[in-house]
């Protein structure tokens, strides 16, 4: 099996680097081109061109925002245009929903199937492969690729349809905020009643 790798970045070079122990033959891509020689030592290929991706059988993805994974996969010269044949596209990116709805049923179009699978966890556990993986899309599909997603993470969750990766990842980050909201709210009020915030670990 071969796989391509798009965006290696604080996130992504970690969780490239764990695919390559699937022993699996692995190519990446990135704009920063300095980070090639790293991997070229392990082993993996390197490529400035997407053409060299859309060759693999699974593309996983790992980019900033929605606008630059519609570029990759379905823009003037996205990856849409050049993949042939039974291919799996992964994003692990986090970006809107919508988006992700749009870009499955162009892919499911065109032939090829998607999950969209980002992920949660902060660069530490990206090296470490505990990430907490949300997936979402057809179910064969995810079986497919579950035993990659083992090498980049221990919590592997399948959600449902198409989607509801983005969505579980949206609800998790927003009980977050929530409750980063509500500490910054109660702290002070706490300090404020004369309690003594140097104790709370003790």
């Amino acid at each position: 099996m071969k796989i391509g790798f798009v965006g290696l970045g604080q996130m992504g070079k970690h969780i490239a680097m764990n695919l390559l122990r699937s022993g699996s033959e692995l190519i990446v891509t990135d704009v920063r081109k300095e980070i090639f020689a790293e991997f070229r030592e392990k082993g993996a290929q390197t490529t400035s061109e997407m053409l060299d991706i859309a060759g693999a059988d699974i593309i996983f993805l790992c980019l900033p925002d929605s606008e630059v994974v519609k570029k990759v996969l379905t823009g003037e010269k996205g990856l849409i245009h050049n993949l042939r044949g039974p291919k799996i596209v992964v994003d692990l990116s986090t970006i809107k929903y919508s988006t992700t709805l749009e870009i499955s049923k162009a892919l499911d179009d065109a032939g090829i199937s998607f999950l969209d699978a980002p992920v949660s966890g902060m660069e530490e556990r990206a090296k470490d492969a505990t990430l907490t993986v949300m997936c979402g899309g057809k179910k064969e599909i995810f079986d497919k690729v579950k035993p990659l997603f083992e090498f980049i993470g221990n919590n592997i969750l399948y959600m449902g349809k198409a989607g509801s990766g983005q969505l579980t990842k949206l609800i998790n980050q927003l009980l977050f905020d929530i409750n980063a909201a509500g500490m910054a709210e109660v702290l002070p009020m706490a300090i404020k009643l004369g309690l003594d915030p140097k104790r709370s670990g003790r």
